[in-house]
């Protein structure tokens, strides 16, 4: 007979198999892609498979934080390197020594040269235009020559300011370069301020001589000016001339060199603004030469006995509507050359 004991069920217990017990958290797949897209520098997918892990870790019990951090960390290291590689890509500025000269090439805009500047790759006159800076020994075409400030105001129009800045700079510089060797192909540019920069207070203007022939210029501007080139109305008393010609500059020599004219005196006319007319002018501009050459002398013109010729140089019209006043009083050897001066020591 079977125990009755035997007959009575226990209490059941719901056991999992010995397999399941022994079962560990899977790990992450959003952690193995955040690793993989960290070391091939996806860095912004990296940060983002990074994140959805760290939050289905903490959320199922998954494994693989170390496997984020792993793509974090290579992430952050593509960063740095993308990071050195853009900054070293982008144009730096040309290097300077103590005094400000240009010693090494770089990018730079019109607007952050100074005057002195050489530079290549000017279009248009705007002062934001980026141009390649370098030292004025090197080939180049253009030149910073002055910067002046215009008017405060408002924004006056693009054409409108672009004359404003040409005149200016025409009247900061004159005509010294028309001295240059290069007088022939230079052009000025007045680099002037956009809109934009005009309304946050920048009225700077650059000007700028541009060569515009054969080649490139290999020295600054100010090292190809001839000295020995003057403007016909500033030359002064006393200076010798091989010959006078009808050219804005006269070349001087000196006096014991041989040459055929000498600056005897030189006086300003005193017209009001309106041209007074050829044959006043003449009058008007012999008259003094005639004076000052009898004080100088001690005897008018007509009874000298030196063996020269009297004349004189006077303005045309349009110079005399520039505000040209000017005349030279000229000596020229009657014939051949005079070799030392006429005037009395």
């Amino acid at each position: 007979m079977p125990d009755p004991a035997a007959l009575i069920p226990g209490p059941h217990v719901n056991q999992p198999p010995a397999s399941a017990l022994n079962t560990e958290p899977k790990t992450s797949w959003f952690a193995i892609v955040a690793l993989v897209t960290g070391l091939i520098g996806g860095v912004v997918f990296a940060v983002g498979f990074a994140i959805v892990a760290l939050v289905q870790i903490r959320r199922r019990n998954r494994k693989g934080k170390r496997l984020v951090i792993g793509g974090l960390v290579a992430a952050a290291i593509w960063t740095v390197v993308i990071a050195v590689v853009v900054v070293g890509a982008l144009p730096s500025g040309p290097d300077r020594d103590h005094s400000g000269r240009i010693t090494k090439r770089g990018k730079a805009t019109v607007a952050a040269l100074k005057v002195g500047d050489c530079f290549t790759g000017l279009r248009g006159n705007t002062t934001n235009v980026s141009v390649t800076a370098l030292p004025c020994a090197e080939p180049h075409d253009s030149e910073v020559v002055a910067r002046i400030n215009l008017a405060d105001g408002s924004f006056p129009g693009a054409a409108e300011l672009d004359r404003q800045a040409k005149a200016e700079c025409d009247k900061q510089i004159g005509a010294v370069y028309n001295r240059s060797r290069y007088a022939a192909h230079l052009k000025l540019y007045a680099s002037s301020p956009d809109k934009a920069s005009w309304d946050d207070g920048d009225q700077s203007v650059a000007c700028v001589m541009q060569y515009t022939g054969g080649g490139r210029m290999t020295a600054a501007l100010t090292n190809t000016i001839d000295r020995t080139l003057t403007p016909w109305n500033d030359v002064r008393q006393g200076d010798c001339f091989r010959e006078w010609t009808t050219e804005l500059f006269q070349r001087t020599v000196a006096c014991t060199e041989p040459h055929r004219h000498q600056v005897i005196a030189t006086h300003e006319l005193t017209w009001g603004p309106r041209w007074p007319g050829d044959k006043a002018m003449e009058k008007k501009a012999w008259a003094g030469c005639e004076k000052r050459i009898t004080a100088i002398f001690g005897m008018p013109p007509s009874l000298s006995l030196l063996p020269v010729k009297w004349s004189y140089v006077r303005p045309s019209e349009s110079q005399w509507g520039n505000g040209i006043r000017d005349v030279i009083c000229l000596a020229e050897a009657e014939t051949g050359t005079l070799n030392r001066s006429i005037l009395p020591r």
